[in-house]
């Protein structure tokens, strides 16, 4: 897939998600009269050349070098990633999420201009962290004078990435909402099943039992219950509770 660096003056690159890989696309690959910021259908996500300088000096490492991290969507656009040339790659699925804060050094004394960015598992566990220096966005984005006034975002990689996980989560937390006020959780046999999941009635014991969308409720014959009515019933794998 084709990326194009996040400040819109990088070079277009051709990444392989699966292993890692990236190249400098030509510009005789490139369709005529396309502007970098819009290059064509194929371009999927950014990327961002970013010295680990900071990272290493403050960090675990000893040796200096260059990171380069990506955001991008699967070919079929179904899934959200963010990976770096290291190889880590962490999905953005809702359940994660991101921290941005002042750094400090290992006396806990703020680091000027660095700015830690971390990724957390659901329960709180740390999968990823990176110390970077924000000065080059902020003057970027301190001589951005477009109309209407830009969004730091526009211009820092790890603000727009934390902005990805927080509309993630946002929007997951919504869809759950949703499909819960939308569940219909009673239905009366002859009835097509309105969602697939378990189900039971009081007209039958032992009689909660897995149907499909479209499935006809049946009737239990013989019950003291008269008319049957069938009871949605939460299995505990529910991605919704």
């Amino acid at each position: 897939m084709w990326l194009e660096n996040c400040l819109r003056a990088k070079p277009v690159i051709d990444f392989n998600p699966d292993t890692g890989e990236y190249r400098i696309v030509g510009k005789d690959e490139l369709p005529d009269g396309t502007a970098l910021v819009d290059i064509s259908e194929k371009l999927y996500g950014d990327y961002l050349d970013e010295s680990d300088e900071m990272h290493l000096k403050y960090g675990k490492g000893s040796s200096c070098g260059n990171k380069r991290f990506f955001v991008y969507w699967s070919s079929d656009r179904t899934r959200f990633y963010f990976q770096d040339s290291d190889g880590t790659r962490i999905e953005i699925d809702g359940k994660r999420y991101a921290e941005l804060k002042d750094a400090a050094d290992v006396s806990g004394h703020a680091i000027a201009g660095r700015m830690q960015f971390s990724i957390y598992e659901a329960d709180g566990q740390l999968i990823y962290r990176h110390i970077y220096d924000q000065t080059p966005y902020l003057t970027a984005y301190m001589m951005d004078f477009s109309f209407p006034a830009p969004e730091l975002a526009d211009w820092d990689f790890f603000v727009a990435l934390k902005g990805s996980f927080d509309y993630m989560r946002e929007n997951a937390h919504e869809h759950q909402e949703s499909s819960t006020k939308e569940r219909v959780e009673r239905a009366a046999a002859g009835q097509p099943v309105p969602q697939s999941g378990w189900w039971f009635t009081p007209a039958k014991q032992s009689s909660r039992c897995y149907f499909k969308q479209g499935d006809t409720l049946p009737e239990i014959e013989g019950s003291s219950y008269g008319a049957t009515f069938w009871q949605w019933s939460p299995d505990q794998s529910d991605p919704h509770l």
